[in-house]
């Protein structure tokens, strides 16, 4: 029979998400983005997978992860478009500044 006073002691395991002082969100502690997580998870990948592509994480990190995408999703999603628009305009700045180099290195295809 299930001790449902027991079960009023668990403690919740915190969110393993953390922004860094650049603004990235990271998971676990580690320097594993929220952004590469989910790229990968969007793809696709099963949570296996993503243990195995990301062997810094623990599975039950990699789960809480997603099961926050699906409660956030709205807001992760403005994290993410916040995220590339950031690198879309780094990423102009270099091509302006640094034409030469920009062609040279084959981002411009």
């Amino acid at each position: 029979m299930l001790d449902f006073g027991a079960m009023a002691m668990l403690n919740p395991d915190p969110l393993p998400l953390a922004m860094d002082e650049a603004g990235v969100i990271r998971i676990g502690g580690t320097r594993v983005s929220l952004d590469s997580l989910l790229a990968s998870y969007l793809q696709g990948a099963s949570e296996d997978k993503l243990a195995t592509g990301f062997p810094d994480l623990d599975l039950h990190e990699i789960h809480a992860t997603i099961a926050y995408y699906h409660r956030h999703q709205a807001e992760i999603e403005e994290y993410l478009s916040s995220r590339r628009r950031a690198a879309e305009a780094i990423e102009a700045k270099i091509r302006d500044e640094f034409p030469a180099a920009y062609r040279r290195s084959g981002a411009s295809r």
